[in-house]
């Protein structure tokens, strides 16, 4: 998994992060408090025997502890300890119990163990602890006295059958001796006779036989001193009473719980933005477009409040992204040809309104005469801001008067063909006489057109126009919309500059307030636009293509220039804050004929994300 896509999910879905850890917390806090504990330790010594069926241990001390570690840890030691505790106390002690309450450690570097008992009493846990003790010691001997047991039982068996022999050659020799005894009848005591005079061979028998007795007796006894001293484990410490309780704070089981609710939180915040059916970050959206992000629209919260501010007060952080936009669309125009931009979105309320305000404020600024298009049938929010449902607006164009079509922003330079009061469908073929209408009254017209997929006429507007700005609002964006827009954008993806915005789920509401507070007066229309027959074609109709008419000087003799519906004014530069690019040679030998030129505003470079 890619460090960029964990990022990304934590941007977009990190917020889960945050719930699950507050309810990590909070179940933390629910919980009871543990109770107060007492522990008791007792320390053994474990050596290994004289008697361990011939395991040597003397290159690996720690093997002898290790091994007699798990002896300790064994559920039938545990069952021993339960019975005898239960014994000795009015408890009722099971193996699982005795073994849960009681830790068996050793200490770094040496043979001592650390039993260590922890309950609610203190005189369970001294009991618990110090029946491991004698319990392992007991059955520790007991093991070795069996390792050694066949041996003296070997022993004894031989001395057994040697006492057997001795008492049956004692019978041969009582009988042999019978007669040299004497009796009750001799009146003189007669000398008893030595036993090896009389039977050589039972004598001799005798002392042998007494003699293995005496070796197999004292075999046994070094045996049974041998195994009792060979013993070598034994208790350093009886089990103690504990006096005072540990401690019993809850900070690490609050830590722990928090620890892993966030875990999970992450986990299924990752996986909830794998199968998500919504873009992730600019790297998906470019990568399903196939064209690179130009940069975003970041959050403004005068725009939120008003996004006619869009106009003449411009936040500072959009200034670079709306530059980039405009320069970058004016240079795919034609040098001799009004500008055409049209601004739609992937999908509907994606800001392409404010887009198309904020475009037209810097055009407006660099002294160039801009036209409004509205052309967004699901929500005309440009018409309803400047009144533009108030003429006859887009229903004029197919007038022999189509100036009536047109009316003032109050913002100089800017016109707006609105939607008017009587709503007509644009279809395809009509598409292109609007723009032909538009282009007379200025040198850029922006057609806010809305939602690219919402109407086959916004896409002929695409193939038509000279640069189209494609607003992604990033985080409410799907993957499959945005797949259907890349196909249909697959033949002009070179005038195509898609932006990230990020566009209110409501559009505000227009108040005069907010209407009028940045707006400045019009000048009064002096000029008309020629009659043209109603019958004849868009073709046919005398409406200068690319090229604006000359206007006539006001009465008071100062020069300035005034056009139907709206104040001319010729291009000129941008001030020091708002660079302009190429107004060279040619601006000037288009404004000396009397149509209107474009020039090209200094780049800036865009905030991405």
């Amino acid at each position: 998994m890619e460090l960029s896509f964990v990022i990304a999910a934590l941007r977009r879905n990190g917020w889960l992060v945050l719930v699950f850890a507050l309810l990590g917390f909070f179940a933390a806090a629910s919980l009871e408090p543990p109770r107060t504990q007492f522990q008791s330790n007792g320390l053994l010594l474990l050596s290994p025997s004289g008697f361990d069926n011939g395991v040597a241990y003397a290159n690996q001390p720690d093997r002898f502890v290790r091994s007699q570690i798990g002896v300790l840890e064994a559920e039938g030691l545990a069952e021993r300890v339960a019975e005898a505790v239960n014994e000795r106390s009015n408890l009722e002690e099971t193996a699982a119990s005795v073994r849960r309450n009681t830790e068996i450690t050793q200490e770094l570097d040496s043979d001592i163990v650390v039993i260590t008992t922890t309950t609610g009493r203190p005189e369970r846990s001294q009991l618990i602890a110090q029946s491991y003790l004698d319990l392992y010691i007991a059955n520790a001997l007991e093991t070795v006295q069996e390792s050694s047991q066949p041996e003296l039982d070997r022993l004894a068996d031989d001395i057994d059958l040697v006492q057997s022999q001795l008492d049956d050659l004692n019978v041969q020799i009582q009988a042999a001796m019978a007669e040299y005894l004497p009796k009750a009848s001799d009146e003189t005591p007669r000398p008893i006779p030595d036993i090896a005079a009389i039977d050589p061979d039972a004598a001799t028998r005798f002392d042998n036989l007494r003699s293995e007795l005496k070796s197999l007796t004292l075999s046994r006894l070094a045996l049974e001193t041998e195994v009792a001293s060979s013993f070598n484990s034994i208790v350093v410490q009886n089990a103690t009473l504990p006096e005072k309780p540990i401690g019993n704070s809850t900070g690490l089981l609050t830590a722990a719980l928090v620890f892993v609710a966030s875990t999970l939180g992450l986990i299924i915040a990752l996986v909830w933005t794998r199968f998500s059916k919504r873009v992730l970050d600019e790297l998906q959206a470019a990568e399903i477009l196939g064209m690179p992000i130009v940069g975003e629209v970041d959050h403004s919260r005068s725009l939120r409040r008003s996004p006619l501010v869009a106009f003449d007060n411009l936040p500072s952080s959009l200034i670079p992204i709306i530059d980039q936009l405009s320069v970058r669309a004016e240079a795919m125009g034609s040098v001799n040809e009004p500008l055409t931009v049209a601004i739609v979105g992937t999908q509907r309320v994606a800001g392409t309104s404010t887009l198309a305000t904020a475009m037209a404020g810097r055009f407006s600024a660099a002294e160039f005469e801009v036209v409004l298009v509205d052309m967004d049938a699901s929500d005309p929010y440009l018409s309803e801001a400047f009144n533009g449902t108030q003429g006859e607006g887009l229903a004029a164009v197919f007038t022999p008067n189509p100036e009536r079509a047109f009316s003032q922003t109050g913002r100089v330079g800017v016109t707006l063909l609105g939607r008017g009061q009587k709503a007509i469908s644009i279809r395809r073929d009509l598409v292109s006489t609007v723009l032909e209408v538009a282009k007379t009254r200025a040198h850029i017209v922006i057609v806010d057109a809305g939602s690219v997929l919402d109407a086959a006429a916004t896409v002929e507007l695409c193939d038509l126009v000279d640069a189209v700005v494609l607003a992604v609002p990033l985080r409410r964006q799907e993957i499959r919309p945005l797949g259907h827009v890349a196909r249909q954008f697959e033949p002009i993806t070179k005038k195509v500059l898609p932006v990230v915005t990020h566009p209110l789920s409501k559009r505000a509401a227009v108040s005069p307030s907010a209407q009028g507070a940045q707006t400045r007066p019009a000048p009064p229309a002096v000029e008309s636009v020629p009659t043209v027959p109603p019958s004849a074609p868009p073709s046919e109709q005398q409406l200068p293509a690319g090229r604006a008419k000359p206007v006539a000087a006001s009465a008071n003799g100062s020069g300035s220039q005034h056009r139907s519906g709206g104040a001319t004014r010729e291009p000129g530069p941008l001030s020091q804050s708002h660079p302009v690019g190429k107004a060279g040679t040619k601006g000037k030998s288009d404004r000396s004929k009397g149509q209107p030129s474009r020039s090209g505003k200094g780049t800036s470079s865009a905030k991405k994300s």
